[in-house]
């Protein structure tokens, strides 16, 4: 990667075209698998899809294992906002701003709250 807040240096002195002109101040790729490598290299890519992994199967386990219908619900909805900042990464910033990764982070911190639900565990807000 070329580390946090570099894209743009490293975009504009290498890698643009000189037909694209218009975009030659970008500050982020628009893509949020190329943004954490860019940013965070492979260890980034890995952690990412690690973190998304990790939360689609906890919110898989809460949906199909809680009898609580609010908490399935809540599991459901969790997991279409995890899909919901992936589609946005895939078109704008998705993680790397600071409302952005408060988000990114309360979903799987809620996730991971709803996965340790199971066996009695005791998880409290």
């Amino acid at each position: 990667g070329v580390g946090l807040d570099n894209f743009l240096y490293q975009y504009r002195e290498h890698y643009v075209l000189p037909e694209a002109l218009i975009e030659r101040n970008l500050s982020h790729p628009h893509n949020v698998l190329l943004d954490f490598w860019a940013r965070l290299g492979i260890p980034g890519v890995i952690a990412l899809i690690w973190m998304v992994s990790a939360a689609f199967r906890a919110g898989w386990w809460a949906y199909t294992r809680i009898e609580d219908e609010a908490l399935k619900a809540l599991a459901l909805g969790l997991m279409a906002c995890l899909v919901a900042i992936l589609a946005h990464g895939m078109v704008d910033n998705a993680y790397f701003l600071m409302d952005l990764a408060f988000v990114f982070m309360l979903t799987l911190g809620l996730l991971h709250w709803l996965y340790n639900l199971r066996e009695g565990r005791k998880a409290s807000i």
